[in-house]
């Protein structure tokens, strides 16, 4: 007998095969898990960096131990890795005053509703901006709706359903409206880069130079329910990909990309998910 597993229409995110992240579509749901629970004074920050920096010197040091163990082509990796770690606990100091400040709850919000849709995404992005000047979270996601995208956008004027809107042919002036979504979308990123990039680093560089910033859909094309030629961006120079650039690939799977990304921020991986769907990292990225 096997175990139901919920939902996943809503979920972007794994902690492991068969073990979805369920989303927190309440604010003050993520105001709580985040500062309430972490803590965000300051001496409960230091003792959180300083158990981070303790687990960095003891990675530091099992690593010197293995290189004596290995061929010198593995030695050249495992100091790429220690340099990594390095530059860590270089970020890992504390940041410039007046960075990190204890946000205010956001109390109450009809978080389920289409009307509050603008002012649930403002308050969640807000939250998950503090959450990284503060060093709680390296690692976010952000999903507007869930796969089937059965809802209205009334602050945009758009009052079909969208997944229906996805369904008209090219040709349809209706359509038209999913472009109007669209562009509220990339205005809500543009804002969350130029947040990043107001973040300063201990070392002086921004969050934006630290960061990488991925954004995609379910399907190129929703009328044809097509998954070819799938639009993506990629903002950020965390990974150390050459931006600023339109490039194409043919006949690549996605999860392709997915693997470049890991290996970008450092980890070693030839294949990521349904092996049947991953042939390894894209070239022409660095």
């Amino acid at each position: 007998m096997h175990a139901l597993l919920p939902n996943v229409a809503g979920v972007i995110s794994y902690a492991g095969a068969n073990l979805p992240l369920l989303p927190q579509n309440d604010p003050r749901l993520t105001f709580k898990t985040l500062f309430m629970d972490s803590g965000i004074p300051q001496t409960d920050l230091d003792k959180l960096r300083a158990q981070r920096r303790s687990v960095l010197d003891s990675v530091q040091h099992q690593l010197a131990a293995l290189k004596k163990r290995v061929s010198s082509a593995d030695k050249a990796k495992l100091d790429a890795h220690a340099t990594i770690i390095r530059e860590l606990e270089n970020r890992l100091t504390a940041l410039p005053p007046g960075t990190c400040a204890q946000p205010n709850d956001p109390g109450m919000v009809v978080y389920d509703t289409e009307a509050q849709i603008p002012v649930v995404a403002q308050l969640q992005l807000d939250l998950m901006m503090v959450a990284f000047r503060c060093d709680l979270t390296r690692v976010a996601t952000i999903m507007f709706s869930d796969a089937m995208n059965h809802i209205a956008m009334p602050h945009l004027n758009i009052t079909s359903d969208i997944h229906n809107l996805t369904h008209y042919s090219d040709a349809d002036p209706a359509r038209a409206q999913v472009g109007v979504r669209d562009t509220w979308q990339a205005t809500v990123l543009a804002n969350v880069l130029t947040e990043l990039k107001g973040i300063t680093e201990a070392d002086g560089s921004t969050g934006l130079d630290n960061s990488l910033l991925f954004w995609g859909s379910d399907v190129s094309r929703g009328n044809v329910h097509a998954h070819d030629n799938m639009p993506f961006l990629l903002a950020g120079h965390g990974a150390g990909f050459r931006m600023g650039r339109y490039v194409q690939w043919s006949s690549q799977f996605h999860n392709n990309l997915l693997v470049s990304i890991i290996n970008g921020f450092g980890g070693n991986l030839s294949t990521y998910g349904a092996p049947e769907f991953c042939t390894g990292p894209l070239g022409n990225l660095t």
